[in-house]
């Protein structure tokens, strides 16, 4: 126990430091939710300066294939959501592009925030 509290007072020694007089800044965050159908669709837009997106699946059977650089298609070369799976992603610019393998699942979350 000792050991775990001086390892724990030496990261905070080192590292504290490093954050002390830094300023939060306020995050804001856009939530949506998106249809994905068996069609793809962009289900973020391009985006001017960096953000973090975050991209979760809620259907309790559909997978949905996110695509973060053209149109996604239903294969391996997709990343793939399974039922309650998300992603996220940092400094992101690009235009997110999503299909579904059910016909309308309406229960994908999304995230915008910088």
């Amino acid at each position: 126990m000792k050991k775990v509290l001086l390892i724990m007072t030496a990261i905070c020694f080192i590292v504290g430091p490093a954050f002390a007089g830094t300023k939060l800044q306020p995050v804001t965050q856009t939530q949506t939710t998106v249809t994905v159908t068996g069609t793809a669709a962009d289900i973020v837009t391009a985006l001017s300066s960096g953000q973090d997106i975050f991209i979760q699946n809620n259907d309790a059977t559909g997978i949905v294939y996110l695509n973060f650089s053209g149109t996604a298609t239903v294969s391996a070369t997709m990343v793939r959501l399974n039922p309650g799976e998300s992603i996220s992603a940092g400094n992101t610019t690009n235009v997110v592009s999503a299909i579904g393998s059910i016909a309308s699942n309406a229960n994908v979350a999304v995230l915008v925030g910088k």
